[in-house]
């Protein structure tokens, strides 16, 4: 029997990789998913430090981290719609809501900019060094955690679990709509590390199965969870999506925030809706561009042209954000 990197509750109580007893991987991530809906909210994140896990393969991570640096206009997308579906997620936008660091345009800007630099420095250390500044990055965020934990009410393993669909879940569910390679065994085992070290109890870590197996998790998640939440969106997720994409426009300067919402919508599995026509223009290109991505010959050219456009944009606005500067202190003050 072939192994799928599932886990099993043992009867002393510990989880371990184990055979895979379901009749296919797909009912394997649902079962994950469903674990995670029904039991996620009943155990929350940890104050200890977590040290790699038994499991864990350099060479995997590697391929993890190669992956991001080979695509990476489109796990940007990805990302960024990841954290748009995200919001929709009633107790994590709670969180965000009452921090008050993401509601307003600007700041959702240092926000966002903040966790992009983070996931950077995770894609590009050695995770196996604890002083890496890519392990001192998770354990600041994992502080932070803790802390927003005790301001405004505890949170849980399914937050933990929400968030990695928010930045993994949409390059692994829509890889081909995406126009990423296939192969993401690198990505799916970099995640599923990255969700350990952050706190996800290895039951309800997404990424712990194979492709087969996390792809459809991901697209239980977006079915169960996202899509209703996505078309009946909690209060506050307007002005809070509204802060995102404004303060990501510096970013990526050539798209249109109601067409990339319907975007991320469509990706997630919700049915489509009918937009002005200035964003739907936008909306059809922003699906060729991913179309274009798809054709190899295609892809072979404009695939290093967006990646470098997307690293030399992220590096400007980290070392002298002059987009951002007027646009946050000219566009925005004539709102």
């Amino acid at each position: 029997m072939q192994l799928c990197g599932r886990t099993s509750l043992k009867d002393n109580g510990q989880y371990n990789t184990c055979k895979c007893n379901y009749a296919s991987e797909e009912a394997e991530g649902i079962a994950i998913v469903d674990d995670i809906l029904k039991n996620g909210d009943k155990h929350f994140i940890g104050s200890t430090p977590t040290l790699l896990p038994s499991w864990y393969s350099q060479e995997l991570i590697m391929r993890g981290q190669e992956y991001f640096h080979n695509n990476m206009f489109n796990m940007f997308v990805a990302k960024l719609s990841g954290l748009l579906a995200l919001l929709s997620a009633p107790s994590v936008l709670h969180i965000l809501y009452q921090t008050n660091k993401s509601s307003k345009p600007t700041a959702a800007y240092k926000r966002y900019m903040g966790t992009i630099r983070h996931m950077i420095l995770w894609y590009q250390s050695d995770l196996r060094n604890p002083n890496s500044k890519g392990r001192q990055s998770i354990a600041t965020v994992r502080a932070q955690h803790a802390a927003a934990s005790k301001l405004f009410g505890p949170i849980t393993q399914k937050d933990l679990a929400l968030t990695q669909f928010g930045f993994v879940g949409i390059a692994i569910m829509c890889a081909k709509q995406l126009g990423l390679p296939p192969d993401q065994n690198g990505l799916i085992h970099f995640w599923r590390v990255i969700g350990h070290l952050m706190g996800i109890q290895e039951r309800f870590n997404l990424c712990r199965g194979n492709m087969r197996c996390t792809a459809a998790a991901c697209e239980e998640m977006a079915k169960r969870y996202f899509v209703l939440n996505l078309d009946n969106p909690p209060e506050y997720f307007e002005q809070m999506s509204k802060s995102l994409l404004q303060g990501m426009w510096p970013l990526v300067v050539f798209f249109h925030p109601l067409a990339f919402k319907e975007h991320t919508r469509r990706l997630c599995g919700c049915p489509p809706k009918s937009l002005p026509i200035l964003p739907l223009l936008f909306l059809y290109i922003q699906i060729l561009v991913h179309k274009m991505l798809q054709i190899q010959v295609l892809s072979f050219f404009l695939l290093p042209f967006l990646n470098f456009q997307m690293w030399f944009t992220i590096f400007v606005q980290n070392t002298m954000p002059i987009i951002a500067f007027f646009y946050f202190h000219y566009s925005l003050s004539n709102q």
